[in-house]
């Protein structure tokens, strides 16, 4: 796959119009069509925006062997900060329960506190649905 079939897979993927990566990198749309419609390249440091905004290698991008996305976790995706929101959700609900289970007024019994281990995961599940739709609403 070459790079312009790369680029209009990522950015339909990320529900973008041309024009809407082109706000994104400060180009023109007339760019990114000639980028996607392989008439030009973008020069490195477009290449490495896109790496960053659609959170795949420049190898992936550059390289017509690399058929399947190869993804980046530096701290410019969103994975890292997904992964670093969960952990810190999830450090919360401990604190909850150990705070409930042991603390001033706990009884030290966790068979009566699971209750707290439901409500969090629930939560949880809703508040990842809730950002993946936030997030596919502002691409």
């Amino acid at each position: 796959m070459i790079f312009a079939d790369k680029l209009i897979t990522l950015r339909k993927k990320a529900g973008w119009s041309q024009e809407e990566l082109a706000e994104k990198l400060n180009v023109t749309r007339q760019s990114v069509s000639k980028w996607e419609g392989a008439q030009s390249v973008p020069d490195i440091d477009k290449i490495l925006q896109l790496s960053c905004l659609f959170g795949v290698t420049t190898d992936y991008l550059l390289k017509d062997d690399a058929a399947e996305p190869e993804y980046t976790e530096d701290d410019t995706s969103p994975l890292p900060r997904r992964k670093a929101l969960t952990a810190a959700y999830w450090l919360v609900v401990v604190t909850i329960f150990l705070w409930y289970t042991f603390g001033p007024n706990g009884n030290g019994q966790p068979q009566y506190s699971w209750f707290i281990w439901a409500i969090g995961g629930v939560v949880y599940a809703a508040l990842v649905i809730a950002v993946k739709a936030f997030m596919k609403k502002n691409r």
